[in-house]
């Protein structure tokens, strides 16, 4: 296999070519203006599920830079000359440029290509940034004025991921119309004979970026490659189209792909106005071109432009568009009229403009101004206060008429602000971290406090680190529930918000689960640190802390980070431990053999991605071999087992009837298995198979349960989590190594766990729990015997558990119990509930005939809704516990224990 790339440290400004050698971003971009008869649905959707379709007409040209052509300025303005203030440029990052924004990666070394009115950052050589297999890609984007980035990044896509270009030359220059370009240069992943060029282009005064990569084979035989296009990590923006509901997945065909954020919004498009996709939570793959072979000595070209909005709206998007294509707008202005008067738009606030059959057109944001200032189409339109700062919309809808070039203005009537504010304690008085779950009733709309994928307000939730919270909402009457994770009880309150006043809601949230020798840990989680996910890294600390989780680990890809200082920033030391791991990721082999992390492991910040492992060419055995050749011991986990490309088992070709893997590179030298990933149900019942299957080999490991969370509302961390078997659950503060390795050597050996969502469950036979050895008495044949298994459930009051069952690893399963019917050894029910806790006590008798492995099961129908956002299976209660292993022949020894 071929060895890493190895780039080039220097990053260089070159002298620039003549003015005839580049061209405008305008003169490339073919897009046609927006008809209002191309409004169209066939039936209403929901308010900001709509985005209209702009029809392109390739090959239009000589078309001007975007942000130049202001209402009224000519059409055909020219450029900005070289010397004027506008002009675009090109440089190394000093410290003090970096942009603002939890997503923002950039840092001093990088390169800024900017203008007056956008800013990209292009990272410098070296191990890249997330899935990018090197520098020279787009990490952050921004509106100059603001500097806010909300992306996450940009790069090459060939059709099947990872394929992209790996750079290894990075170059600069002005250009003397005023332009600027970014030069970098290297191969295709996994073909050197295919040499790729991507220059980006910025012009003076435009708010986008000409993208433009050349494929030269170099080599003597063709090259395929599946597609050309992009992959991009949205960051905190909501990704949308037209024809598509914000947050959309899956497959896409449109004139443009855009990300809608708090502050800044994006949009992609081809030069000739089209884009297809593939999408996911928080991420879309591009396809320009499919099938594409390139002859010995031919070149391939594609293009693409990469807008960036002035705000968090669809209006400054799509007007940029228009003005591009030549399309016509004006300026629409709205004031705002409270009960008192004339008020400034408080930022967060926003309008509407639909067509006057109600249809939603775009929306338009405040910038935190005197007003609400947009421009759109000409034509005729209503507007209506679309919601945010705390008000909404009162009397009829207004109204108005766009015309080319000019500015209309309209007053809108919104109600005076509200207010909720919201604390958590504990029993005992002092405030806790907590959540609170915000609905509206009563005819109230649900707030959107934005992107789900922060802490604090997000969707119609608020995590807090201190227990405490206000938030501005609409007039209304809400139903809140603050919660602290499923050993908590939860609170709820009616909560009937007034204008001009603050309700307030306090609530006790008690530790009633005795998971007392146990720890809450959450071993794969991800942040803006990997690029692969949205969140910030105070957001992912928050949040932990919020879902009452112990130990997180941070599991970036090829990424060693640690949060353990941000813990301490936030005073969460009492309550959370953050451990640095590594997400080791083989996307980029050849021949990928999964995902496994590694942890603990100590960041080296003089290293590439701060010492994570070198993957490149490795086989599984290499990698788990340079772990166990740490100084110290290590945990290896093999994540999402039968994820496909990224799943070790589906990978390596795990057999069942072995209980191992019969792919090149595979080793059974790994200590927990990811039995449960997420929201994926189908992968956990097939890797609890192979769990079995496992310990019917005889080769034990420790099952684990974690989110993956690439996000927080929707993608809760610590459901599932694990919670592990300890000496001390106590002062978390103290924590030291030593701690840390009694973890590692409970993961590794001891084997005592749980996994949940929500329910707890203690199991002993004889005394002797998960991971423990039971010696059963000699018996002459026949050796079938039954085996009394006591199994303790616990939940609190809102989390509704109905059955408990068992299986074995040889010897078959049982019939689920029912706890509504279940009766305890006096014949009393066995399972009782009270205002704050369900609990109680079975003994299942367990039928075994040779040394076995025994495994419970709880589960529940009610979905966790309190706090968790999603529907079905996903939210409905479970867990089970690890391993007891059954020693029938009296020789001490069962299933490899």
């Amino acid at each position: 296999m071929k060895e890493p790339l190895r780039p080039r440290s220097e990053v260089r400004r070159v002298s620039s070519p003549s003015a005839s050698a580049t061209s405008s971003l305008s003169s490339r971009l073919a897009l046609a203006g927006l008809a209002s008869s191309a409004v169209f649905l066939a039936a209403c959707p929901r308010e900001g599920d709509y985005t209209p379709p702009i029809p392109v007409s390739p090959g239009v040209a000589g078309r001007m830079g975007l942000l130049p052509r202001r209402v009224g300025q000519p059409q055909d303005a020219k450029p900005a000359s070289a010397g004027t203030a506008g002009r675009a440029r090109a440089h190394v990052m000093q410290k003090g440029e970096e942009l603002s924004g939890t997503n923002a990666v950039g840092r001093p070394g990088d390169l800024l290509l900017e203008n007056d009115e956008v800013v990209f950052v292009i990272d410098r050589l070296g191990g890249g940034v997330g899935f990018a297999e090197s520098g020279g890609n787009i990490v952050d984007a921004a509106d100059a004025k603001s500097r806010r980035d909300e992306l996450g990044q940009m790069f090459t896509f060939f059709g099947s991921f990872p394929r992209q270009g790996v750079y290894d030359h990075l170059t600069f220059r002005d250009e003397p119309d005023g332009g600027a370009i970014v030069e970098a240069k290297g191969v295709e992943l996994n073909e050197p004979s295919l040499s790729v060029v991507t220059t980006y282009h910025l012009a003076p005064g435009d708010r986008a970026l000409l993208v433009r990569t050349s494929i030269a084979n170099v080599g003597k035989v063709h090259q395929f490659l599946p597609a050309l296009g992009d992959a991009i990590q949205w960051g905190l923006t909501e990704k949308f189209c037209p024809g598509k509901e914000r947050g959309f997945k899956g497959k896409s065909e449109s004139t443009f792909l855009g990300g809608l954020g708090l502050d800044t919004s994006y949009a992609l498009t081809s030069t000739e106005g089209h884009v297809s996709a593939l999408s996911g939570s928080t991420w879309s793959d591009t396809f320009q071109e499919t099938n594409v072979t390139i002859p010995p000595g031919g070149t391939k070209t594609y293009e693409r432009v990469l807008l960036v909005g002035a705000r968090g709206d669809t209006s400054s998007l799509l007007a940029e568009l228009l003005k591009t294509s030549g399309g016509e707008v004006g300026t629409l202005r709205v004031k705002l009229r409270g009960p008192s008067g004339e008020i400034p738009a408080p930022s967060g606030s926003r309008v509407s403009v639909r067509t006057l059959e109600g249809q939603e057109l775009v929306t338009v944001a405040s910038q935190g101004t005197a007003l609400i200032e947009g421009e759109v189409p000409p034509g005729k339109y209503v507007i209506a206060y679309a919601g945010g700062a705390g008000r909404k919309g009162r009397g009829p809808s207004v109204p108005v008429t766009i015309t080319k070039g000019h500015g209309s203005e309209v007053v809108v009537e919104v109600t005076a602000p509200g207010d909720l504010a919201f604390e958590c304690v504990s029993p005992s008085g002092p405030s806790v971290p907590c959540k609170a779950t915000i609905v509206g009733v009563s005819g109230t709309e649900t707030p959107d406090f934005g992107t789900r994928h922060r802490s604090g307000p997000a969707k119609n939730r608020i995590t807090t680190e201190t227990g405490l919270g206000e938030v501005r909402v609409a007039p209304g009457s809400y139903d809140v529930t603050l919660s602290r994770g499923p050993e908590h009880t939860i609170a709820k309150a009616r909560a009937v918000v007034k204008e001009g006043e603050t309700t307030k809601v306090r609530g006790v949230l008690e530790r009633v689960v005795d998971t007392s020798g146990y720890l809450a840990c959450d071993f794969h989680q991800h942040s803006m640190l990997g690029a692969d996910a949205p969140v910030g890294k105070k957001d992912r600390v928050i949040s932990n802390a919020a879902e009452g989780l112990e130990i997180a680990m941070t599991t970036e890809h090829n990424v060693v980070a640690d949060l353990s200082g941000i813990v301490k920033e936030l005073s969460l030391s009492d309550y959370l431990v953050h451990i640095p791991g590594d997400e080791v990721t083989t996307d980029a082999q050849a021949v990928p053999f999964g995902h496994m992390n590694v942890f603990p492991l100590v960041v080296d910040d003089s290293k590439p991605r701060g010492g994570a492992f070198a993957v490149r060419g490795k086989l599984a055995a290499d990698v788990v071999g340079a772990a166990r050749a740490l100084a110290f011991p290590v945990v290896v986990q093999v994540n999402h087992p039968r994820s496909g490309k990224t799943g070790y088992f589906d990978q390596l070709k795990f057999d069942p009837a072995t209980g191992r893997g019969n792919g090149a590179g595979y080793t059974s030298d790994f200590d927990a298995l990811e039995v449960w990933n997420g929201r994926d149900l189908g992968m956990r019942e097939k890797v609890i198979e192979d769990y079995f299957a496992m310990l019917a080999a005889g080769r034990p490991v420790t099952p684990t349960a974690n989110t993956d969370t690439h996000g927080v509302v929707g993608d809760e961390p610590g459901y599932p989590r694990t919670l592990v078997r300890t000496k001390n659950d106590a002062d978390l503060a103290a924590w030291d190594a030593s701690r840390t390795q009694e973890l590692v050597s409970e993961l590794r050996t001891g084997r005592n766990v749980v996994l949940t969502n929500a329910p707890f469950l203690r199991v002993t036979v004889d005394g002797k729990g998960p991971g423990d050895l039971v010696k059963l008495p000699r018996v002459q044949a026949p050796a079938v015997r039954s085996m009394s298994v006591l199994v303790h459930v616990e939940a609190p009051a809102w989390v509704d558990v109905t059955a408990v069952s068992w299986r074995l690893a040889r010897g078959g399963k049982g019939p689920e119990t029912k706890l509504v019917t279940a009766k305890n050894r006096h014949g009393r029910p066995a399972y009782i509930c009270d205002a704050r806790i369900c609990k109680g006590d079975l003994v299942l008798s367990v039928p075994v005939s040779g040394d076995d492995a025994l495994v419970v099961f709880a589960r529940g129908e009610r979905e966790l809704r309190e706090v968790m956002d999603g529907e079905g299976d996903e939210l409905r209660p479970f867990a089970m516990s690890s391993a007891i292993f059954v020693d029938a022949d009296g020789d001490g020894k069962a299933l490899g224990r």
